[in-house]
């Protein structure tokens, strides 16, 4: 999400993050908010849970049409760790 985020065009928003993975070192527990804040006014979490969605959807075709986790348990263990994660 980071680098979809420095790869879009000049905003404040784009600034913030640019600015808080330039400096070395860890982040501050106030740059972790604001960073945070910059990336969902990007719309990175959004995408990067499209992304995921196209993924899995991917993956339930080819699970359907070789039988493959039938009970849909591993893709609800991947999709409720994808959520945890973003």
């Amino acid at each position: 999400p980071v680098v979809w985020a420095l790869d879009g065009p000049p905003s404040p928003a784009r600034d913030v993050v640019a600015e808080r993975y330039a400096r070395r070192g860890a982040l501050l527990p106030d740059d972790v908010t604001a960073t945070i804040a910059a990336l969902d006014a990007l719309g990175v979490r959004d995408a990067a849970m499209a992304h995921a969605q196209r993924h899995f959807d991917r993956a339930d075709a080819i699970a359907r049409e070789n039988a493959i986790d039938a009970s849909g348990r591993v893709r609800a263990f991947l999709a409720a760790n994808v959520r945890r994660v973003v």
